[in-house]
């Protein structure tokens, strides 16, 4: 198939087998994400479920996701499900909305059912995108964002106008609110209509009207959201860039790993096939290749030492996912199918540690016995126990502000005892974990003006300690003085 072939689209409207279709992907998608589901907290998960806990109005960096979140744990609990299961199930469904979403982009542009279908298989089980919509993360959702802007592309490729141009602009801010790496997300987009019309400049108006929707949503939202006193900012994206150190300037031998982590593996093996096209449909595979630098370069500047799986990339995986199927046929289709189901699965299964939460939760039981206990937690195994293994749990998070904070500490720490003598008048048990000690016990070293410090001698003063153990879990017990 020549280049010119490969441009020229035909561009179908979208029928209700179509959106029936779509579902039954979707749906399919669902199914397996959810058999796969990871029972612990990865990544960022931690975090956000500390937000959600502690009611906070959003993400500095992320702003659609903590809404979402929430919204998730509402419809939960009125189905009965732990706060935790929302969350992931969250993934589950933004992921496998957005491989149904993909299916209609393919037919959108004018595919036949058949090769939208094959794109939609590659897409679906891609490995980063099936280990994503396995964990409770900001990503998965984010996936969702980026196949309705693929969608939005597709239908400003059938007839440019300023209004669909605008539209695409809308559908780029809302995906920038599901993660920061949004904002480069117009960049892509545009240049794939480009290339499948055929003609620049009758995107030239299109093309501003989308940057101008682009810009003003990305900007104008979280500024006024800034002034009612929400944690986000217009400059939310250069502020998750400079969070994220440029790590490869420490780690330079680590670029080629993570090209390999971030790229290779995590889109297996069509990121290999999709290499294919430069012979044979070169314009299209050029294009894909532009498309794909930028966030290639991202990954590898900002990821030398933390790892996301490819989730940058997923701005760009119908690209791959479309190329790979103009230039292979169905057997080779098919086992890249295959391959990347069993990579994914081979991923989820070296990632999840399920054992690890109940082990933990063993040893608080053994402690405790029938007494409830309070917790003072500070590290990943407490969160994983409190948000999944046993959610009932009554805990005190040292990740609260107030706790570091030399200014707040001594009201933080009035309302802490409050909180502890209450917990023991009703014949519970308090402990101080390992990782708050820990915690605790840094920061008066390395900052003993810090409120931690403050917090961590008021504490020995205050209590008795007795060390209690049984592992995994391993704590000091608190009781009073008196």
């Amino acid at each position: 198939m020549t280049d010119k072939a490969a441009s020229a689209t035909t561009h179908a409207a979208l029928s209700a087998v179509d959106g029936a279709l779509a579902l039954a992907f979707a749906a399919a998608c669902l199914a397996v994400f959810a058999a796969l589901g990871q029972g612990i907290l990865y990544g960022d998960g931690a975090e956000f479920m500390l937000l959600l806990q502690q009611g906070s109005a959003g993400h500095k960096n992320h702003l659609a996701y903590l809404p979402l979140l929430r919204a998730s744990a509402c419809v939960g609990e009125a189905i009965g499900w732990s706060p935790f299961f929302s969350a992931r199930m969250l993934s589950h469904v933004g992921a496998a909305l957005g491989v149904g979403i993909f299916y209609l982009v393919s037919r959108r542009v004018g595919l036949a059912r058949a090769d939208a279908a094959w794109i939609t298989a590659l897409i679906g089980s891609a490995p980063s995108v099936i280990f994503f919509a396995t964990v409770v993360e900001v990503h998965a959702p984010y996936f969702c964002f980026v196949a309705l802007a693929w969608l939005a592309a597709a239908h400003l490729s059938r007839a440019p106008s300023i209004g669909r141009g605008a539209l695409l602009g809308v559908a780029c801010g809302a995906a920038y609110f599901g993660h920061a790496s949004g904002l480069i997300l117009p960049a892509p987009l545009l240049l794939w209509v480009a290339h499948v019309r055929g003609n620049g400049r009758e995107l030239l108006r299109p093309a501003l009207a989308c940057l101008l929707a682009h810009t003003a949503l990305a900007t104008l939202v979280p500024l006024a959201l800034s002034h009612v006193g929400h944690v986000a900012s217009p400059v939310a994206a250069a502020r998750f860039l400079g969070w994220w150190k440029i790590e490869v300037l420490e780690h330079p031998g680590a670029a080629l790993l993570v090209l390999w982590d971030e790229w290779l593996l995590a889109y297996l093996p069509i990121s290999i096939l999709w290499l294919r096209a430069f012979f044979v449909e070169r314009r299209s595979a050029c294009l894909a290749l532009i498309a794909l630098l930028p966030y290639l370069a991202l990954s590898i500047a900002l990821l030398a030492v933390y790892r996301e799986f490819g989730a940058y990339q997923h701005a760009v995986v119908w690209l791959i996912a479309w190329l790979t199927v103009r230039t292979w046929r169905w057997p080779v289709r098919l086992a890249a199918v295959v391959i990347g189901l069993g990579i994914a699965g081979w991923r989820v299964n070296l990632s999840d540690d399920p054992a690890r939460v109940t082990a933990y939760a063993t040893g608080l039981a053994k402690v405790t016995g029938v007494a409830e206990p309070l917790l003072i937690i500070a590290g990943l195994a407490d969160y994983e126990h409190c948000f999944i293994a046993r959610p009932e749990t009554a805990f005190e998070n040292l990740a609260d502000p107030r706790y570091a904070d030399a200014t707040t500490v001594v009201a933080a720490a009035v309302s802490l005892d409050s909180a502890i003598d209450a917990h023991r008048r009703r014949g519970g048990r308090v402990f101080l974990t390992a990782g708050a000690i820990d915690l605790l016990g840094r920061s008066a070293q390395r900052a003993p003006e810090s409120g931690f410090a403050t917090l961590f001698a008021h504490l020995q003063a205050r209590y008795q300690t007795h060390a209690v153990a049984a592992n995994p879990f391993s704590a000091v017990e608190l009781s009073s003085r008196e």
